[in-house]
C-alpha cells in the first residue's frame, strides 16, 4: 500500500521513523530488539526498510509528515558513531521538500504522548480510503474503519500543534549530532 500512497502521517513514541533510519541504525535497532532476530532476518528487514526509503527520494515522491517524541533521541542505539550519523541523517532527510519532521518535546507533557505509534496512508485517488496502521507489541495492525482513521488523524493534528516547528526540530538535531560522542 505504501508504494501506492501519496502521503504518510507517522507518529512515533520511542523510535526513529523507519523511513528516516540509516542502514547502521536500522541494523542496530533490529539487533537490539527484545524479540531478537537472527542475522539473516535483520539484514532482510534492513534491506526492505532502505528500499521503502526510495519513495522519499524518487518519483513519485511520498510526502511524509513524521512526529517523533524527543525521548527517542535519548535511546542509545548501536554505537555513538551510529547515533551521530543517524542524527545527521535526520537533518539531511528533514531538508527534503516532501519531508516534515517535528520533535515532540518533553515539555509538551501528556499532550504530546499517545499510547502507541501509528501511520496513516493517503492515496492519490480520493475514492481510495485512508489506511491506518497501529503499532503493537505483536506487530503492525491495519485498521481501515473511517472513524478510527479520522480519530487518529485528529490526534496526530493535536500532537503536531504541541510539537516543535520543523526548523526548531532541525536545530535540536544539529545540536545533538554535534554533542554525540
Amino acid at each position: 500500500m505504501e508504494n501506492e500512497a501519496l502521503a504518510m502521517l507517522e507518529y512515533h513514541l520511542a523510535a526513529v521513523p523507519g523511513l528516516l533510519q540509516t542502514r547502521d541504525f536500522a541494523r542496530a535497532t533490529n539487533m537490539e530488539m527484545v524479540r531478537a532476530l537472527d542475522l539473516d532476518q535483520v539484514e532482510a528487514t534492513v534491506e526492505v526498510r532502505l528500499r521503502r526509503q526510495r519513495r522519499l527520494l524518487e518519483e513519485p515522491r511520498l510526502s511524509l509528515h513524521a512526529l517523533m517524541w524527543e525521548g527517542a533521541l535519548s535511546v542509545v542505539t548501536g554505537s555513538a558513531e551510529v547515533m551521530r550519523d543517524q542524527l545527521r541523517y535526520l537533518v539531511t532527510m528533514s531538508a527534503l521538500p516532501n519531508v516534515t519532521l517535528q520533535l515532540v518535546p518533553f515539555s509538551a507533557g501528556r499532550r504530546g504522548l499517545l499510547s502507541s505509534s501509528f501511520q496513516i496512508l493517503t492515496f492519490p485517488d480520493a475514492r481510495d480510503p485512508d489506511q491506518l496502521f497501529v503499532e503493537s507489541l505483536l506487530g503492525t495492525i491495519p485498521r481501515s474503519h473511517a472513524h478510527e482513521v479520522a480519530q487518529s488523524r485528529a490526534l496526530f493534528d493535536q500532537v503536531a500543534q504541541v510539537a516543535l516547528s520543523p526548523s526548531d526540530t532541525k536545530a535540536i538535531l544539529i545540536e545533538r549530532a554535534r554533542d554525540a560522542r
